[in-house]
């Protein structure tokens, strides 16, 4: 980091939280993270760093931070078909599709190179902190780190490998958040 008068530029692997609440994160977007056991770790730590370039401006109450996140990461997650798994309980409640991947290997692929131009995510946030109370409002265009799952269509009933694609669709984010 490097401080020039009201400017600071920050480089390098970043965990950054925006939006932040106790419950409910739907704007903390900019770090992917380790969800292999969830609901068993802090959400503090299971933030994981990404190649990142901040710029933050601030002067008396009001900051103006730009955010380019350079790297495409989905994070941990734990194996299609292990106990934390989202999908195993879709799959244990349909008698057809247990039937159908019994003696399968799963395995998630991310669609998306991990360094690339078209994969880097935009975020620009204006800040305002004042006598008890602190606002934010932010904006961005960013690739969704959850990821849509697809199956490969090149898969076929006696392949004892399926690939799941996890897509990462391009969105745009708005929010607002507010602490008094």
């Amino acid at each position: 980091a490097v401080q020039l008068g009201d400017l600071q530029v920050t480089v390098g692997r970043l965990i950054e939280v925006w939006g932040a609440a106790d419950l409910l994160t739907m704007l903390d977007v900019t770090n992917p993270r380790d969800l292999r056991e969830p609901g068993t770790t802090e959400l503090d730590d299971i933030r994981l760093p990404v190649l990142g370039t901040k710029l933050t401006w601030s002067r008396g109450r009001h900051g103006l931070e730009l955010l380019v996140i350079h790297e495409h990461d989905v994070g941990y997650r734990p194996a299609p078909l292990s106990d934390y798994s989202p999908l195993q309980a879709l799959i244990s409640g349909d008698p057809i599709a247990a039937n159908l991947i019994a003696g399968k290997t799963l395995r998630y692929r991310v669609n998306r190179e991990r360094f690339s131009l078209e994969n880097q995510s935009f975020l620009v946030r204006w800040n305002w902190n004042g006598p008890s109370i602190d606002l934010s409002v932010m904006g961005g265009s960013l690739l969704d780190r959850q990821g849509v799952f697809a199956l490969d269509p090149d898969i076929g009933v006696g392949d004892d490998v399926w690939n799941i694609d996890l897509l990462s669709p391009r969105y745009v984010l708005v929010g607002h958040s507010g602490a008094w």
